[in-house]
């Protein structure tokens, strides 16, 4: 697609491209090309109040990306993501293993944290000296693992205006227990950038 190389060859040299379709008619697979390339982003305008919209009301928002590379991710030991949607490049969910290490210690969620302290200090306590690979084994074993949600290759700002309506993109995700009796969990959400 000749389009996508040129969007590419121009992000390659860091500059972002937003593009402006006008009417109704506006190809809804190039809109999906446009969006995979990182720092490019499109908009649709069907009346004359939208392009003004666009290109002058919401400029600095609409044409200059905040954040490349965003990842929306989710773990629960309670809960299994069964469905997201309107993601609107990767909607297919993806197992993130993390191998628990002292170094990356502080990015697994806080129960996990609380978790390895209470078994060091049950092994301390017992004076056990457990070797740091057994331990991390069992952290690995505790700790959810982590699904990768959706990713968005440049994520743009929203505006704010006087009405405090704000337009922008809305992901829905479904959950299922991972046990029928189960009534209640906790659900993290966390998006990296």
């Amino acid at each position: 697609n000749q389009l996508k190389n040129y969007l590419e060859q121009a992000e390659a040299r860091m500059i972002h491209t937003s593009i402006v379709g006008i009417g109704l008619d506006f190809n809804s697979s190039l809109t999906e090309t446009i969006i995979k390339v990182p720092g490019a982003n499109y908009f649709t305008a069907e009346e004359e109040t939208d392009l003004n919209d666009i290109l002058v009301e919401r400029f600095f928002f609409n044409f200059f990306p905040v954040a490349h590379d965003t990842k929306l991710t989710c773990d629960s030991k309670e809960f299994v993501l069964e469905e997201s949607y309107g993601a609107p490049v990767n909607s297919e969910s993806e197992e993130i293993n993390l191998e628990w290490l002292p170094k990356n210690h502080r990015n697994f969620p806080a129960a996990t944290q609380r978790e390895a302290m209470n078994l060091l200090l049950s092994c301390k306590r017992n004076s056990l000296k457990l070797p740091m690979l057994a331990f991390s084994s069992v952290m690995d074993f505790i700790a959810p693992k982590e699904i990768e949600v959706t990713k968005l290759e440049t994520f743009f700002p929203s505006s704010v205006p006087g009405d405090g309506l704000v337009k922008g993109g809305l992901l829905l995700l479904k959950f299922r227990p991972s046990s029928p009796t189960l009534k209640s969990g906790i659900i993290n959400l966390s998006i990296q950038w």
